[in-house]
């Protein structure tokens, strides 16, 4: 029986520098999918585009923490990729949402 609960105990340990990179790949996904959706500024696509900058958001700083648990774990290497992956998509993320600042997006919600 002690045999079975340690199994169970390593297994999320692993999962965490995937789940990392995971986050860390949606993040990026979702910001360049809402970059060639359009430009953010009529009624429905700038809604669109602040919800999905949120989640794009809270997927890299969910992945940064996954990433950083991952560290621990036997899968040190794509915890260190998941991590860069997310610190990668977090700039790009404000360098988004200021452009979209910059040509109005709040004033047509």
């Amino acid at each position: 029986m002690n045999n079975n609960s340690n199994t169970q105990q390593s297994k999320p340990t692993l999962q965490k520098a995937t789940y990392s990179l995971i986050f860390g790949i949606i993040s990026i996904i979702l910001q360049y999918m809402l970059v060639w959706y359009g430009d953010g500024v009529n009624f429905i696509s700038g809604r669109v585009f602040l919800l999905g900058m949120i989640v794009a958001a809270i997927c890299a700083i969910i992945g940064l923490i996954w990433g950083i648990k991952g560290l621990k774990s036997t899968r040190k290497r794509l915890a260190i990729a998941g991590i860069t992956v997310c610190t990668i998509s977090l700039p790009f993320w404000m360098y988004n949402f200021l452009v979209w600042l910059t040509i109005g997006g709040l004033t047509d919600l």
